[in-house]
């Protein structure tokens, strides 16, 4: 009879540590996903976007080249379309060549049938703590070589200083 009076009750269930681990998991899970894909800043949780001056080196390229850089120009990173910028400035000089002289030291010689082009693009993007990031998605740095074009010419550039506009 007791077996049976068993089997009418209602069971109940304890929390347990095997509980407390799947809520964890699962409240991991759901912020990850939340950092993963910016939802903070889809649903109107944003900030102004930084203005910044990205400034860059494109290295030993022909005359044309550097005259197709146009100042006001827009220009676009290649590998995915983002709009990186505005051209600002931009100093072409005679491209720099370091070779070997008789005596096995580094010299600095002057490539005159080619470029160095050192410039500046305006850029708005977030500033982070780890660094510029462009459009808030893209980061950047000094060093990064990204391959840009513009409507006039496609080229590579590295960047070499990344500053808050106004600074």
């Amino acid at each position: 009879m007791a077996d049976n009076k068993n089997k009418g009750e209602k069971r109940r269930h304890r929390f347990n540590i095997v509980d407390l681990l799947i809520i964890l998991a699962l409240a991991t899970v759901a912020i990850s996903v939340a950092f993963r894909y910016n939802l903070a800043e889809k649903i109107g949780v944003t900030s102004e976007d930084d203005t910044v001056i990205i400034s860059f080196l494109v290295q030993d390229i022909k005359e044309t080249s550097a005259d197709a850089l146009v100042l006001g120009d827009m220009f676009y990173w290649e590998l995915n379309g983002i709009l990186i910028g505005e051209l600002i400035s931009k100093k072409p000089s005679f491209a720099e060549a370091f070779v070997e002289n008789d005596e096995g030291i580094l010299v600095k010689l002057y490539n005159e049938n080619n470029y160095d082009v050192r410039g500046e693009i305006k850029a708005k993007g977030k500033i982070k703590d780890e660094g510029f990031m462009l459009g808030g998605r893209q980061f950047l740095a000094p060093g990064k070589v990204l391959y840009v074009q513009s409507r006039n010419i496609m080229v590579n550039m590295t960047i070499t200083d990344i500053t808050r506009a106004g600074s």
